[in-house]
């Protein structure tokens, strides 16, 4: 399955993924804590699954050092009356995630949780709201941010995507930072 990737079943979903997705992700906003672990630590992100290449890369590094040679992906909008219909495995090239967001999968166009097998991080791509945060332990967070300037560089970058025009709720956006530590 080198460079490619592949819609999977619900049933699939369910049999061999549910109870590591579950594992990491509750189901809430980034605001009400959207990741069980209560320790791991949260960085946002801007863009929806439309990664940059260079964040990308940083996650793939971060993610083959926990042992996720593949990447699952499902859609997860709790605006939609069932969630996980829409799931993909994909292997790590950066054409992949390109591909998946130009085709017409549900991935990528509604909300999406990312993850990998070893359940030891997770993305949550907040597609209508064009951000994204990842979680994970604090190593993990080291080894995504060392190559984008460190958490530092990173909420710098947020703040200046704010700054081009996040087109949320000033409000709601003061909550997600404050969620964060970044308020």
């Amino acid at each position: 399955m080198k460079n490619s990737y592949k819609t999977i079943s619900s049933e699939e979903f369910k049999s061999r993924y549910l109870a590591i997705h579950d594992s990491i992700f509750t189901g809430r906003l980034v605001h009400q804590k959207p990741f069980e672990n209560p320790n791991w630590e949260i960085i946002l992100l801007p863009g929806g699954i439309r990664f940059p290449k260079d964040i990308f890369l940083a996650w793939e590094k971060a993610a083959l050092e926990c042992g996720d040679s593949e990447v699952i992906l499902t859609d997860c909008d709790q605006t939609v009356d069932t969630t996980h219909n829409d799931t993909i495995l994909m292997t790590w090239d950066y054409q992949n995630i390109k591909d998946i967001y130009l085709s017409d999968s549900f991935v990528g166009v509604l909300d999406t949780n990312i993850f990998g097998q070893s359940g030891s991080w997770g993305i949550i791509c907040y597609s209508k709201d064009d951000f994204s945060c990842i979680g994970g332990p604090p190593s993990f967070i080291d080894n995504f941010s060392s190559p984008l300037g460190g958490r530092k560089g990173l909420k710098e970058n947020f703040y200046d995507f704010m700054l081009q025009g996040w087109f949320i709720d000033e409000k709601m956006k003061l909550e997600i930072l404050k969620s964060v530590g970044w308020q």
